[in-house]
């Protein structure tokens, strides 16, 4: 055998087993769907903040849309999974497989700060599995592994059955062991679809949907239905603000648990700035219109603004510094802020210093901006 045919064959070998485990990720995402009465795209849909995003949660404004949408996504994983598997009309589910993982990787693009919301194993910079994936179906669309240890050579065959080509191979000599040998390899996928059929009836009790999974994200958004979505509002000054207002602990991760050490370390560790936002979007889908903030911890405040398209007012508290008087109220400014005060802090201690005009030029400051 020259090389040429070893490296055939073993490449036919690769797109095999590439095939067949592609198609078997797509079975499980469709299967712990179907067999989830409780799992919807919705909220996936409507986390989406990307140039579709508006398209996106369009379509998942209505309940008839919503459950066509569901079942298409379901059942559509499903089948490309299985004949994936048995390597049978496999173009066909390459194509479909790179639609559906095109259509999951621009509702939460790794780049720009678009995935916030949806579940990662990490950061990714544009290349994410969606994309690994997407183009390993490529290379399945454009070669033709489901005709080695796949249904397709069975297809193909029938389909090129005719008497010329017949008496043209007439000529070649096949024998009947050979034959077998090649039906028994179309057959491979039966056994591993057994396989994956045993292994999911034994686990997916324990697992349910994958909420990590690279084909689709089961993302868990509490939704305005489920939250009164408005709050009594009071007037502080010429601003309409909220009955209830967010502070800014959670981004500096002050838990002011006294002695407890280690409460802050765990609170830091709990609000990853990803769990920030989602706590900001939480809150202005509740109702909550205003924020505290200090001039630090705008950088995320105003990623969520970006991101979500937020509406939520800040109030920031301003630091004195002796050094340089006005800065913490010109960051604040340039950060955005709505309103600003001064620190109750520092107002303490420039009236202990004997210093109260000072704080009569800082709010003069404040005014004029």
């Amino acid at each position: 055998m020259d090389s040429l045919a070893i490296r055939n064959k073993w490449t036919s070998y690769a797109l095999a087993a590439l095939r067949i485990i592609v198609g078997w990720h797509f079975l499980y995402e469709g299967l712990v769907k179907l067999l989830d009465p409780a799992w919807t795209a919705k909220p996936f849909l409507e986390g989406s903040r990307w140039i579709f995003g508006d398209l996106f949660r369009m379509l998942a404004s209505g309940d008839v849309m919503m459950n066509i949408i569901d079942l298409a996504n379901s059942v559509g994983l499903t089948l490309i999974g299985i004949a994936l598997i048995l390597g049978v009309f496999t173009k066909l589910a390459s194509w479909c497989g790179i639609a559906l993982l095109a259509l999951y990787y621009v509702a939460y693009p790794p780049f720009g700060n678009y995935s916030y919301g949806a579940p990662s194993e990490g950061s990714y910079l544009f290349v994410n599995k969606n994309v690994v994936e997407l183009f390993a179906l490529l290379l399945l669309a454009l070669t033709r592994p489901g005709e080695f240890f796949g249904l397709d050579i069975l297809r193909v065959k029938k389909s090129s059955d005719k008497p010329a080509e017949a008496q043209a191979t007439a000529e070649i000599p096949v024998s009947a062991n050979t034959k077998r040998r090649e039906l028994l390899k179309s057959l491979t996928g039966i056994p591993v679809l057994a396989l994956f059929s045993g292994v999911l009836a034994k686990n997916i009790p324990e697992t349910g949907p994958d909420a990590l999974s690279g084909a689709t994200i089961k993302v868990d958004y509490k939704q305005l239905k489920d939250l009164k979505g408005k709050l009594p509002q009071g007037k502080l000054g010429n601003l309409s603000v909220s009955r209830m207002i967010m502070g800014c602990n959670l981004i500096g991760g002050w838990a002011h648990a006294r002695d407890l050490r280690y409460a802050n370390v765990l609170f830091r560790a709990y609000n990853t700035e990803r769990k920030i936002i989602e706590t900001f979007h939480l809150g202005e889908q509740a109702g909550i219109n205003t924020v505290f903030m200090v001039t630090q911890y705008y950088a995320a405040f105003n990623k969520y603004l970006k991101v979500y398209g937020g509406k939520m007012q800040s109030v920031c508290q301003a630091m004195l510094p002796d050094a340089d008087f006005y800065s913490d109220i010109n960051k604040a400014i340039d950060a955005g802020a709505t309103a600003l005060y001064i620190q109750g802090g520092e107002g303490d201690r420039y009236v202990r210093d004997g210093k109260a005009d000072k704080l009569g030029e800082a709010l003069e400051m404040i005014k004029k901006q």
